[in-house]
Parts: structure tokens; sequence; C-alpha cells
């Protein structure tokens, strides 16, 4: 088997350049798209082959199965047609990602063969993703949103765009479908925004994610060992690592497809930078909460518009459940999506009475802004215990640990005293003194999204900012090839 080529590592961008390079010499129109769905199928199958096989299905059922769901759209029984197709596009993602880790959980000492056998079938890189567009192009050709598509490389571009087959971001078909006419002529300007957007998701993978790793999967690995701060340290580098490592990904994603002419949709917009956690979802993995928005929350709001108190609060519980379900089929993921369901849910039924309150005290919410951003962060960093934790009860050992009346001690030993104290437990895996590193990465990526978020400081510090940058994935890149074992996968290919 070829080795997998990870999107960002040297190897992939040094394949980059070859690859736009040959793309704009070819004539416009059927030869980009025949060059770039080989390089497309090329690059998913230096990951195991069965995984191609999954891709090539689900390409297929977008063709046809669009096809179909026009051509019935007229005939009897039309309302079920769509349906029946989408649901067959969800099989495969609901065999690998649900059926197989439940029943390899499930079957216990009595069933070690089978549960060793299900071990083996391991989840398709990048099938959530790839399902998600597939279905969201099927649901817009069956709403009568957008006509089938009749170019099938169009479709396969669509289904299977090297840059974000993997990961995401997941591609909405009116918008990117018809990029993939491929006749756009190369631009300057166009060319340069892709090279910062990779450049910065270089920086972000690499140097920052990758960095912060290493220290909050010792903590995680060794729980029974380390004290409620070093936990709580733990969880909030991995909420960092967890920003870094996508948000990286997806702008690399974003960077590559804009060499080559097509607008991916934005992933991330400086979550934690915001002062609620509705704010922090329009913000983080943009194209998915875009996506389940769409095709879950609209449609079951409309449907319990008779009870339009309630209507908006079950919507979003129901949403944010799936996006917990999306991410994984343990308990913990899905009490993840079902806590941030029922603060979105609270927080919409109290809106009207906060506004109300914060009205009669004449408290403006830009001088609480700070606060309400810090508690954002702190609410999202620790409800991400349950996606990092091995499993539930872990998860609920560390919050036991974190909220225990230990902690104080613990946060004042280490934050007065010049020297700790042996008798409160010490750092084993993070020595705050000695990783100051990791604090400047964190502070690092603060600073670029308070940049990213003023037009006026970017206008500013543009010049300075972008050479710093593009110092920085050079050296990334160089440190990569000289002294990288093997590359990292990202966090949300497991997802």
């Amino acid at each position: 088997m070829p080795t997998a080529i990870i999107i960002g590592e040297p190897k992939y961008l040094g394949l980059l350049v070859p690859v736009v390079i040959i793309f704009y010499l070819l004539p416009a129109g059927f030869m980009r798209q025949v060059f770039l769905v080989a390089v497309s199928y090329a690059y998913y199958l230096t990951f195991p082959v069965r995984f191609f096989f999954v891709l090539l299905f689900l390409t297929m059922m977008a063709y046809f199965g669009a096809l179909l769901i026009e051509r019935v759209a007229e005939r009897p029984g039309r309302r079920w047609i769509g349906p029946a197709v989408i649901a067959v596009c969800f099989l495969p993602l609901a065999f690998y990602k649900y059926f197989v880790p439940l029943v390899a959980a499930g079957a216990g000492d009595t069933g070690a063969h089978w549960q060793l056998s299900m071990a083996h079938i391991v989840l398709p890189i990048g099938l959530s993703f790839y399902t998600f567009a597939v279905v969201g192009y099927l649901a817009d050709v069956h709403l009568g949103i957008m006509p089938a598509e009749r170019n099938l490389l169009r479709v396969a571009l669509f289904a299977g765009f090297f840059p974000c087959v993997t990961s995401g971001p997941i591609p909405r078909a009116p918008a990117t479908l018809p990029q993939f006419k491929l006749d756009q002529q190369f631009a300057a300007d166009r060319a340069s925004q892709g090279l910062r957007e990779i450049a910065v998701g270089v920086v972000m993978k690499f140097w920052i994610a990758d960095s912060l790793a290493g220290p909050s999967a010792a903590v995680y690995g060794d729980l029974a060992n380390t004290i409620p701060l070093e936990k709580l340290v733990a969880t909030i580098f991995f909420a960092f690592q967890m920003y870094a490592d996508f948000a990286g990904y997806s702008l690399i994603a974003i960077g590559s497809g804009r060499l080559l002419g097509v607008d991916l949709p934005d992933n991330f917009r400086q979550p934690f930078l915001s002062p609620s956690l509705p704010e922090f979802w329009r913000r983080w993995h943009i194209s998915l909460f875009t996506w389940l928005r769409d095709y879950v929350f609209t449609p079951v709001n409309f449907h319990l518009r008779g009870y339009p108190k309630l209507a908006s609060p079950v919507a979003i519980f129901l949403t944010l459940t799936l996006v917990g379900i999306w991410h994984g089929a343990g308990w913990g993921f899905l009490v993840f999506g079902m806590v941030h369901g029922l603060f979105l849910a609270m927080s919409t039924l109290t809106r009207g009475a906060r506004e109300s309150l914060y009205a009669k005290l004449g408290t403006r919410l830009e001088v609480l802004d700070p606060l309400r951003i810090l508690a954002t962060f702190l609410i999202v960093a620790l409800s991400l215990v349950l996606i990092r934790a091995q499993t539930l009860s872990d998860a609920v050992s560390i919050y036991r640990s974190i909220f225990s009346v230990k902690f104080l001690p613990h946060l004042s030993n280490y934050m007065l005293r010049a020297e700790p104290d042996p008798a409160l437990g010490l750092f084993r895996h993070i020595h705050m003194k000695e990783n100051l590193t990791h604090i400047a990465l964190i502070a690092v990526l603060i600073a670029g999204d308070l940049i990213a978020r003023s037009s006026a400081l970017i206008n500013r510090f543009a010049t300075p900012i972008l050479a710093v940058v593009s110092t920085v994935c050079v050296l990334t890149v160089l440190s990569q090839l000289m002294f990288a074992d093997a590359p990292k996968l990202f966090v949300y290919f497991q997802f």
C-alpha cells in the first residue's frame, strides 16, 4: 500500500505545486476535470484501497440518485424516492461509524472472536464529510433547490475533491458544484490569498497543535497519578490543540482549493472569542453546523411550528445532540451533544428575560464581553473532556477531580508559592515553569484570532504578519522534512 499522504505535510505541499502548474497548463473544462479527478483518486488511494470503494459507491449514488430523484419528480410516490436514496447513502456511515464499534464494544468476553473480527473493520478516512456532502446535494435536488448535475466528473470532484475529501470542510452543492466547470483563469491575487491560508494552516497544525498534543495526551493517559490542576491545564491545552488542528487543516484545504480556482466554505471564525455558546457554534465547524441547521434544525422547527415556545429549543437540542453523535458512537459523544443542546436550548428560552434584566440594570453587553468570552471558553473546554476521555467513567472522574475541594489549594500552591508543596501533589507531565513554550503558543493563537477579528489591525500589520507567518511556515516544513518520524494524523480524521 502506498504511504498515506497527510494534507499539509511536506509531501503534500511538494505535490501541490506541480498539480497547480499542470492544472493551469491544461485547457479549461474537460481536461482539467479529468486531471483533478485522477489526482483526487490517486491521493485517496494512498490510504487503504478498500476506503476508495466506499467513496466510489457514494459518488455513484450522488450521480444516479440525483437523476432518479429528478426524473420521478412528477410521478406518484415521488415523496419517498429522495428519502430512500438518502437512506441508502447513510448506510456505509451507519455501518462503519456506529454498528461496528457498538457491536465490538458490546461483544464482551463471550464474543471475543467476533470482537476481534470487528476490530479490523476501520472507519474509512473522511467518510462522515463526503457522506454529508453527497446527502446535502441529494436533499437539494429532492427539495427542488437545484437541478441534478449531468456531468459525472463534476459530481466526482464534488464528492472527492482531494483538499477536503479526508476531513472537510463539507462543501454545499449549490455553491461548489458550478465551480467544477474549472474554466477559471489564473489570478495572482487568489493565488496569494491561497498561499497565505496554507501558510497559516501549516503553522496552526504543525507548530501549535502538534506541540500541544504531547502534554495533553500524557495527562489523559495517566489520570490516576495527576493532580486536579494538571487535569484542568491538560484540558485547556486539548481545547486549543483541537482548534488549531482542525482550523489549520481547514485553512490548508481552503487555500489548496483557492489555488485551483475553487472556493470552499469557511469552517472557523475565531470561535474562542465568542461571548456566548450560540455564537460559538456559529463560528466552530461552520460547514457542519450550517448543514445540520438547514437539514435538521429548520425542518424540525417548521414541523413544530404549532408549539412556538418549544419549537426552537427542541430543534436546537436535537441538532446539537446529532453534532455529538456525528463525532462518534460512544456515550461521551452523545452526552457532549446533549449538554450543548441543553445549554443552547436554555439560552433560547431565557434570552428575553436576560435582555430585559440587562436593560433594567443599564448594563452594556460589550462591557461584560471579556468575562462572557472566558466563561464560554471554559464551558466548551470542560465539555471536551467528554470527547477526549477514553470512557465516560474517566470523564466523570476528571470532573470530580477538577471540581473537588482539593482544587483551590492546588491552585494557590502553584500560583502564590515560590516552590510547590509536595504534600499537595506535583505536576507530573505539564511543568508550568519549564513548559512556557506551550503557553506562548496559545498566546500566539489568541493574538492571531484578535488580529483576524480586526480589519484595521490586519491592514496595519499585514506585511510584517505575512512575513513572520511565511518564515515560520517555511521553518515548520523544513523541520518536518528533517526531523519528523511519521506524519501525525489530524484529530478530526477519527471523526
